[in-house]
């Protein structure tokens, strides 16, 4: 609806979400069939920080530090591709690959919320940049620890660590995915009432 509503950028939003929600659906049918995964999340870490830094440039002024974040994607994609290469060798779950993407999206989701624009009258929980930006913060932040000592628990005991992924990443996914709807539904509303 965003995107129909002339708010081109939230069709890369889109893409993404529908993206995800293909490789978790994959990696849930992959789980109960105990098939390893994990090469679904190399292939996937290498389009969601594009696709999520694309989506957030709309949010920072044109300057240095849009520039910066332009030049990190494909400084992203060549490391991460590296790192899946050459130390994870497309097997085991992509821990670095998936906390290089948080560090670098944590600044960038930082920078916006330090950025946004305070409009006096209006409530920054109104403001789709601080729920989108939120639920990044909160994503990442949650799951550094575990995206770190994943592979190490996966050779120890992979039952218990696929159960301790779904107790983890479950909730965690659906907080994130909850503050990008909210997100979109302030900028829905807001546009809505500014046409009125």
């Amino acid at each position: 609806m965003a995107w129909k509503n002339g708010h081109k950028r939230y069709l890369v939003l889109c893409i993404l979400l529908v993206l995800t929600a293909a490789v978790e659906l994959s990696a849930q049918y992959m789980l109960k069939r105990r098939i390893d995964f994990t090469a679904l999340y190399h292939a996937f870490v290498l389009v969601e920080y594009p696709f999520f830094a694309g989506f957030l440039l709309g949010a920072i002024k044109p300057g240095k530090f849009s520039n910066a974040i332009k030049i990190s994607i494909p400084f992203y994609i060549v490391t991460s591709l590296s790192i899946s290469l050459f130390y994870y060798h497309f097997k085991g779950f992509p821990g670095l690959n998936i906390n290089l993407e948080g560090l670098m999206e944590s600044i960038l989701c930082t920078y916006i919320l330090f950025n946004l624009e305070v409009t006096e009258g209006r409530s920054i929980l109104k403001n789709q940049y601080f729920w989108i930006c939120s639920g990044i913060l909160t994503f990442f932040g949650t799951t550094f620890f575990f995206n770190s000592v994943y592979t190490y628990v996966l050779h120890m005991d992979g039952s218990k660590a696929r159960e301790l992924f779904v107790i983890i990443n479950g909730p965690l996914n659906l907080i994130l995915y909850a503050f990008i709807i909210i997100g979109i539904l302030c900028l829905l509303t807001s546009r809505r009432f500014i046409t009125q």
